[in-house]
Formats: structure tokens, C-alpha cells, sequence
């Protein structure tokens, strides 16, 4: 899916039937333009939305240049918030995730390419179907007017909707993926970082637990390996809040003798069991394929933590070996090769 900005010579002949029915007509637009929708009445909309907001329309395109998606959007300056407007997608392209795609597409388009802090919308909270697409891209309530519309013999009301932009501000974002984001860490996530590497459950299979100068070192030695290397362990983030919740990255471990690139992953106790470690080690592994050279990747851990060699193995690597060592008494290694991948 593309966003591209809106042709009312190439596409009003196709959005224009997308809406069907009248009740849906007011669902989508309040009846501010005609039903059925008339290119006229949808011209002056427009105008005038650009006029006094700024709006600018888009439409979201297949691979083919077909519209599938309709939506507009402006920037307030003055308190940086965009607002989407006017949402609706080809009705015979729904229950595909198209809808969810395209805010989420409008959404990074608002906060990369017009600096946006928050992007906002409105939705009658009859229309069900449309909310829980928003919340389902991270949209919350922020409050409701009660009786805004009148439809009928019915009264709605409308709900105002917004998305914070959580993204990394002078930090690099490194991956991206459906609920996380990964970024270089520094050492303003000292805190963070401490509340996972100095728990006993989560280092029980780590020769000690971090103390506060090791937490410290563990960030120095990452942010060396960026400058020196151009990856290293990066911060897990989720992307509805910003908050880190753990690590996860490339670095070049010695394992049984040699210098080889380990994918590694450390998540808080409480984010566990939820997904994030393997999600995040996954990303990691397809950057690793795209930006090194490396025949192969690995995962390494003592052999009686089971989570993590687990997780090696549910992102695609199996069983290399087993050895001894120091450390950890008995290593095990997983790993999986560029070749055939």
C-alpha cells in the first residue's frame, strides 16, 4: 500500500460509490457533503476543508495504482497535532486489514513527514466497526460529546480519538515492527535497563546479576559497538507508549573460540509471555540478512534456559551444538544460515 495525494479526475469516479447508504453516508461524513455523493458537493467540501484547516486529501493505492482508501488530513501549527478526516475505504476490500494499513500508513505520515505530536480524529461511537480499527492501530479515547448529531429518530455521539507519536526524538530508530520499535540506547535508559538485567529470575541462567556499574558498562560497551560496529543490542520499545522494556540486537560473541554474530534478548519479567521477545529477535534477524554479509547468525545461552533457545528456535534457527565452558558449565548454540534461508 502507497499513499498519494488525491486526483479528482483519476478517482472521484471510483470513491464516489463506495458509499452505498444513507445512514453509512452519515456515519462517514456528517452530512457534509450530498448523499448520494456528488462530485460538485465534494469539490466545495474539499475547498473549503483546505480553506480553513489546511486539508490536504489522500488516497491509499494496491501495488496496481487502484485506489483503496480515502482520507484527509491537516497539521494545527500551533499545538502540532494533525487531524484525519473523512475516512472510508472500498467496501469490497474490507476484513482485509486495509483500513488498519492505511491509518497506520497516515499516521507515520503525519509524524515523519510533518512533524506531528499527535495525530486526532473524530468517530461517532455508534460506528463501531471504525473504532475499533483505530484503537486497533493504538488510538484512545480523549473525550466524547454527547448528542452531537442527530440521524433520524437517533442521537450520537462523538468521540474524539487520539494517537501520540512515541517515536525516538535524536535517537536512531533501528526496526520497526507491528508493536515495538528498537533504538539505540544511551544512558537515560539506565533505569530501564536495571530493572531487567538486576532481576534474579530473569538472570537466573546468567552467571551473576547486573549490579549498577555493570548496567552501565552493559549501555557504554552497546553505544562502542554502534560507532564501531553499526549494530549492537538496541532498546525495545513499545510503540503505543515509547517505554523500554527490554534489549534485543546483533553482536559479535565468542562462542566455543570464535568471534561469531549472536542475536540476543533480554525482556522485563512483566512483558514476558506476550510475544515481544520473539517479535523483536525476528526484526532483528531480517535486518541482519539485509545489512551484513554474515553467513550465519546465532543464539547462545546456558543450556538449561529453555525460554531463550526457544525463542532462537520459533524465529527460525535450530540446534547447532552443545560445548563446555566456564561460565555457563554446559553452552548451547543455535543458528541458521543465509544460505536456503
Amino acid at each position: 500500500m502507497n499513499l498519494r495525494a488525491y486526483s479528482a479526475e483519476k478517482d472521484f469516479s471510483i470513491i464516489k460509490d463506495w458509499i452505498t447508504d444513507e445512514k453509512t453516508h452519515a456515519l462517514w461524513c456528517a452530512n457534509k457533503t450530498s448523499f448520494p455523493i456528488q462530485k460538485e458537493s465534494f469539490d466545495r467540501m474539499l475547498a473549503d476543508l483546505s480553506e480553513r484547516f489546511g486539508d490536504n486529501p489522500f488516497v491509499a493505492v494496491d501495488e496496481k495504482g487502484e485506489p483503496m482508501g480515502f482520507f484527509c488530513y491537516s497539521l494545527n501549527n500551533e499545538t502540532k497535532e494533525g487531524m484525519l478526516k473523512f475516512v472510508m475505504v472500498d467496501p469490497e476490500r474490507r476484513g482485509k486489514g486495509l483500513g488498519k494499513e492505511m491509518i497506520r500508513a497516515a499516521a507515520d505520515y503525519a509524524f515523519d513527514e510533518t512533524g506531528a505530536t499527535a495525530v486526532q480524529l473524530m468517530v461517532f461511537s455508534v460506528n463501531e466497526r471504525a473504532r475499533h480499527c483505530y484503537e486497533s492501530v493504538g488510538f484512545k479515547e480523549r473525550r466524547t460529546e454527547t448528542g452531537a448529531f442527530s440521524y433520524h429518530d437517533e442521537v450520537w455521539d462523538r468521540c474524539n480519538m487520539v494517537l501520540r507519536n512515541t517515536k525516538p526524538r535524536g535517537l536512531q530508530m533501528i526496526i520497526e515492527t507491528e508493536r515495538l520499535f528498537l533504538r539505540e540506547m544511551n544512558m537515560n535508559d539506565y533505569d530501564a535497563l536495571y530493572a531487567v538485567l538486576a532481576d534474579r529470575e530473569i538472570m537466573q541462567h546468567y552467571p551473576y546479576v547486573f549490579d549498577e556499574e555493570r548496567v552501565k558498562g552493559w549501555i557504554e560497551r552497546n553505544m562502542n559497538r554502534y560507532r564501531e560496529n553499526g549494530f549492537g543490542l538496541w532498546a525495545v520499545c513499545l510503540k503505543e507508549t515509547g517505554e523500554m522494556i527490554g534489549d534485543c540486537g546483533l553482536t559479535l560473541q565468542n562462542i566455543d573460540g570464535e568471534m561469531l554474530p549472536e542475536i540476543g534478548y533480554h525482556i522485563r519479567k512483566d512483558c514476558q509471555r506476550k510475544g515481544y521477545a520473539k517479535e523483536a529477535a525476528s526484526a532483528v534477524l531480517k535486518w541482519a540478512f539485509e545489512n551484513t554479509e554474515y553467513p550465519a547468525f546465532y543464539s547462545y545461552c546456558k543450556y538449561t534456559n529453555e525460554p531463550s533457545y526457544k525463542t532462537a528456535e520459533a524465529i527460525g534457527m535450530h540446534f547447532d551444538k552443545e560445548y563446555p565452558d566456564e561460565a555457563n558449565k554446559i553452552t548451547h548454540v543455535s543458528v541458521i544460515h543465509r544460505a536456503g534461508h
